[in-house]
């Protein structure tokens, strides 16, 4: 869902996305908002499971934070890396990528470890740690992975690369 915010003080626009995540098992609702703007936002209120939560220049209160996950632009020469948790790295065209997980600092919070790489004309070569999803990875040639782990288990999203 995206709309649009005008405060009312002095007509500054800015523009969010909502997603929201509801489980049916156990009847949770998860809300993530992005605002993107330069100007200073007025509160905006919003509800999570009957909870009044304010969100002021792109932060929750109580405890809530709006999703902003940091990118880093890792090289061709970056063929062994740590990957820190809630962090987005992208890898542009590997010959190898070898890949170890930090340890989390909080984890009372859900920590995904997130990567993009690009496979060439040769496939990648790669190392990835012993995970459900990715103990019996093997890169394709031609072909752009992306990767979430989360919970101790990997997610692998793959497509061509169009010449």
């Amino acid at each position: 869902i995206t709309f649009s915010l005008t405060s009312v003080d002095n007509g500054t626009q800015a523009s969010a996305a909502v997603a929201v995540k509801a489980n049916t098992l156990s009847g949770t609702v998860q809300i993530a908002v992005i605002i993107s703007t330069n100007p200073v936002l007025p509160p905006v209120t919003a509800t999570d499971n009957g909870k009044s939560l304010v969100v002021e220049n792109g932060v929750w209160g109580k405890g809530y934070q709006a999703a902003r996950t940091p990118r880093v632009a890792m090289t061709a020469q970056d063929t062994t890396a740590t990957l820190d948790p809630n962090k987005l790295y992208v890898f542009p065209e590997m010959a190898s990528l070898a890949i170890s997980l930090a340890t989390p600092s909080d984890s009372t919070i859900a920590n995904e470890y997130h990567f993009i790489f690009e496979s060439g004309a040769t496939a990648t070569t790669t190392t990835f740690p012993a995970i459900p999803g990715l103990d019996d990875f093997a890169a394709e040639a031609d072909t752009v992975y992306e990767v979430s782990i989360l919970e101790g288990r990997a997610l692998v999203t793959s497509w061509e690369v169009l010449a």
